[in-house]
């Protein structure tokens, strides 16, 4: 199934969900905390390719030590 919608657990060595999505905010990538660990990010139709890699950029920056969960 394509879905636009990303559920994201955050290691709390990195800190909580919404310190998290408060750092993301803070560089304009708009994120939810839904849980003390886990944010939700949705990308919109009109978000572009190129705006998704910048936005991937930032949270790589934010959080640098990102791994998937299968």
């Amino acid at each position: 199934v394509d879905t636009n919608i990303l559920i994201i657990e955050v290691d709390p060595d990195l800190g909580t969900g919404q310190q998290v999505a408060d750092a993301l905010k803070a560089r304009g990538v708009l994120v939810i905390a839904t849980a003390p660990q886990t944010i939700r990010a949705v990308t919109h139709l009109d978000v572009s390719a190129a705006q998704a890699e910048k936005a991937a950029e930032l949270v790589r920056k934010v959080v640098p030590r990102l791994t998937p969960v299968a």
